[in-house]
């Protein structure tokens, strides 16, 4: 199984594709990974449509069999937090479009089930 994770953000969006099973963390190997960057000088609306343009080459390019995109996590700075939620909901509307399990796991959590 390949697993697309997501650590969604609008300047950096991080990402890391693994292979493997859900016997245990250890079964998992990485494949790949990668930041999607955009540039905060640019208006916010494009820097959305790059994310989606470029998430979706990673997508078609890697066909991963599911994907978990980071929880959106933020303590004091809500002008911080919804840039990471814009990005995090292009994320799972991508996937969401193209029909792929999608699912959103906390930061801290150390296992996927």
């Amino acid at each position: 199984m390949f697993v697309l994770g997501i650590d969604p953000g609008l300047t950096r969006c991080g990402f890391g594709l693994v292979e493997g099973s859900f016997a245990g963390v250890e079964s998992f190997r990485a494949v790949r990974a990668g930041v999607v960057e955009t540039n905060p000088q640019t208006p916010v609306e494009e820097r959305l449509g790059q994310l989606l343009v470029e998430l979706r080459k990673l997508m078609e390019e890697t066909r991963p069999d599911a994907v978990v995109v980071e929880r959106v996590f933020y303590q004091r700075n809500a002008k911080t937090a919804i840039p990471v939620a814009q990005a995090s909901g292009v994320a799972v509307a991508l996937a969401g479009a193209i029909a792929l399990p999608c699912a959103s796991s906390p930061p801290s959590r150390s296992s996927w089930r």
